[in-house]
């Protein structure tokens, strides 16, 4: 039987940032493979990580101060790409790409290699996730899943995602979807094949886009999702979802059972949380529970 595969990617963190998101998993009891990009991790975080049952493999990301310089060059990088095949798009992208926007190339690499072994895969973050429940326990059936953010947040009202897409796409599609909902590119989950047709769209369109700074990924994928450019899609709401993105959410909103865990309209617990570290009594009383587990 096939497993399910939880796959992210690390840059200049160590063990302790990734402790909620590795030992929530584990309280979790969830059988999926967890596999991590790493690069500027230490030996001693990567042999914590490997000893929770996560794999890693190590990329190279060359940057100055965290900056990529070669983007400095993205209009020649964009003409030299627009002249590749696939295949070669995903190798200058290793050496190019800013790291948010990299690892989609590098988990379509992995997913590609390993596509007979794991029958879901949950794309995720990982310095600000938090697991209540095994993150595949909905069943949620094939097709890409994709989530929203909270609901007073849209393209067009949300500065940040605004920008994104500006830089990504420019005026004319941020007009177009000003009033879309935000769904964040930190949690994607679908069937394998689903989730490598998203890669391999992901890769083609930031290879194409204005700009290419700091997650300008999430405007790739609000693109995708809102032009419906993958099929079967589903976009989940924030609030009956498998998935709770809190960071835009009022503390007030946030609604906890007596387990100090966070609950969905109807009082079930969401399996996977995200953002949750934005609201810092909620994350108190989240790593308290992993501290007596």
């Amino acid at each position: 039987m096939k497993k399910n595969l939880i796959l992210s990617s690390v840059f200049d963190l160590e063990y302790d940032a990734l402790a909620p998101f590795l030992e929530s998993l584990h309280a979790t009891g969830s059988d999926a493979h967890v596999h991590f990009f790493l690069s500027k991790v230490s030996d001693k975080s990567r042999r914590k990580i490997e000893a929770l049952g996560a794999s890693t493999q190590r990329f190279n990301y060359l940057h100055f101060r965290r900056r990529r310089p070669l983007l400095l060059l993205w209009p020649l990088w964009k003409r030299v790409l627009a002249s590749l095949d696939f295949a070669g798009k995903c190798r200058l992208a290793r050496t190019v790409f800013q790291f948010m926007s990299l690892r989609h190339a590098l988990s379509y690499e992995y997913l590609s290699q390993h596509q007979d072994k794991f029958e879901n895969v949950l794309l995720i973050d990982c310095r600000d996730v938090y697991f209540q429940r095994d993150p595949f326990s909905d069943n949620l059936g094939p097709g890409l899943h994709c989530f929203l953010e909270a609901r007073t947040q849209t393209i067009g009202k949300c500065s940040s995602n605004r920008q994104m897409m500006l830089t990504a796409f420019g005026p004319a599609v941020v007009s177009e979807l000003a009033d879309a909902p935000v769904s964040c590119a930190g949690t994607t989950l679908g069937d394998m094949q689903s989730i490598l047709n998203y890669e391999k769209k992901m890769i083609e369109l930031l290879c194409t886009i204005g700009e290419m700074t700091q997650g300008n990924d999430q405007g790739v994928h609000n693109y995708i999702v809102h032009k419906h450019l993958i099929s079967p899609l589903h976009l989940h709401d924030n609030y009956s979802s498998s998935v709770f993105t809190a960071g835009c959410e009022r503390v007030e909103d946030i609604t906890l059972n007596e387990r100090d865990e966070i609950v969905r309209k109807d009082g079930s617990v969401y399996p996977t949380l995200h953002q949750q570290d934005r609201h810092r009594e909620i994350q108190r009383k989240l790593l308290a529970k992993l501290e007596t587990a």
